[in-house]
């Protein structure tokens, strides 16, 4: 669903509720996995859209997954996601 930076290493989030732990940096993800499904929201996180639940637009944006996790996204980076989420729609 997500992937969150620890550090040099980044933490996968899956669908089943497990996690994966790997030793490479969330920039590394960022350049290989797919531009078509998924974003950098935030300088931690790589969200996939095809599990986005809801995005709320209150006070900035937020993305709901179906676990219940709401992560926001960056000020910095809200644009760009509004662009990204209407090329998608």
């Amino acid at each position: 669903m997500y992937c969150q930076a620890e550090g040099r290493c980044t933490t996968f989030f899956l669908r089943n509720g497990k996690k994966i732990m790997s030793s490479k940096n969330l920039g590394e993800y960022s350049a290989i996995l797919d531009p078509n499904y998924f974003f950098r929201i935030h300088h931690s996180y790589i969200i996939n859209l095809r599990h986005l639940v809801k995005i709320s637009k209150k006070e900035g944006y937020f993305c709901e997954f179906p676990n219940g996790v709401l992560l926001a996204v960056a000020k910095r980076r809200q644009e760009d996601f509004n662009k990204f989420i209407k090329l998608k729609e």
